[in-house]
């Protein structure tokens, strides 16, 4: 087994701490606009956005709390969004809302539908054993976590977060500040969206330094195996590793982001129909405005401006044919 160093971002979420503490699970650079990482970027910023880490676990987490042997392909691509009844419940209703493409028969259509919504239940039943299986690290992470809040509530991890635009504010508002201790409520903290609020205000994107979480937190909580290596400039090689064991293999990839191909799928069928209807020349960033707001209202999701437009491209396109090769946004000029 070959190990390289890697190089740790500037900051982290604090769920990601607690990752950290219970599995020595590093954070890795979120790709933004430019060499930014994106937690500190401008939808975070000004947007209050929070970036999709790796927050799935891998097999050798699994094995690390002594889980019983499981199909892990299937978990991997389980979708979290779909263990929320009512999240099932909106996405069949997009299913059943659906309405003819130029040359489908109303038979193809009954066809699609019943084909989309078996997917959408088996995708559902995989999605409900997935965070069932999940519940195996309760009581580790409640033991990370409850460390962490502790380290941040007495002053010991510093943590900054955007400060929440506000009217009354307007001179901090957008601003990335530290966050009092005196601040810290559990009751009023949300590990899963990284936010704080408090009686003046909220803070968003909360994160700490990483400089400071391993002054912290040097190092993980549990036993570690020991394992001789073999140090070159360029990597690391285990001399002692059993290869029949189960620990220390790579991670897989990480789980799909909130069921992103499904939103997308909905939209790009939702807004062809549209396009095919309706006249949006001149009309583009009204359009976006209209994905955007069609995905928070429908699945509950924020999504970039970015997003909306990767979602439109192809649907524009064939739009900008059907328009003669005059581009939607530039028709009117």
């Amino acid at each position: 087994m070959m190990f390289q160093s890697i190089d740790w971002p500037e900051t982290c979420y604090v769920l990601e701490v607690a990752y950290w503490l219970a599995f020595g699970r590093v954070p890795f650079f979120i790709t933004g606009d430019g060499t930014q990482d994106a937690r500190m970027g401008v939808d975070a910023q000004y947007g209050g956005e929070l970036y999709s880490f790796d927050s799935d676990f891998s097999q050798d987490e699994f094995f690390h709390v002594g889980a019983e042997p499981f199909d892990y392909e299937r978990y991997r691509d389980a979708s979290y969004a779909y263990a929320d009844p009512e999240h099932v419940a909106k996405m069949r209703k997009v299913i059943e809302s659906a309405i003819l493409w130029d040359g489908q028969t109303e038979s193809e259509l009954e066809t699609w539908k019943a084909a989309q919504i078996k997917d959408l239940e088996k995708t559902a039943e995989d999605a409900r054993w997935a965070v069932n299986l999940e519940s195996v690290f309760h009581p580790l992470l409640d033991q990370t976590m409850a460390q962490v809040f502790l380290a941040l509530s007495r002053g010991e991890l510093p943590a900054y977060g955007w400060v929440a635009p506000s009217s009354d504010d307007d001179d901090v508002s957008n601003a990335f500040r530290l966050i009092p201790a005196n601040q810290w409520s559990s009751r009023s903290f949300k590990w899963d969206d990284s936010e704080l609020s408090h009686p003046g205000g909220e803070y968003r994107c909360v994160q700490v330094m990483t400089e400071d979480l391993l002054k912290v937190f040097p190092t993980p909580i549990g036993v570690p195996q020991q394992l001789v290596f073999d140090v070159y400039p360029g990597v690391a090689i285990a001399r002692n590793l059993d290869r029949t064991e189960q620990g220390l293999s790579l991670r897989g990839r990480g789980r799909p982001p909130k069921a992103i191909g499904n939103i997308k799928s909905a939209v790009q069928n939702y807004f062809g129909n549209k396009l095919k209807k309706s006249n949006f020349l001149g009309k583009k960033e009204a359009l976006i405005e209209e994905v955007i707001e069609f995905v928070k209202v429908t699945f509950q999701e924020e999504i970039s401006r970015s997003t909306a437009q990767n979602y439109l491209s192809s649907l524009l396109a064939n739009a900008d044919r059907s328009n003669g090769g005059m581009p939607i946004n530039n028709a009117n000029k």
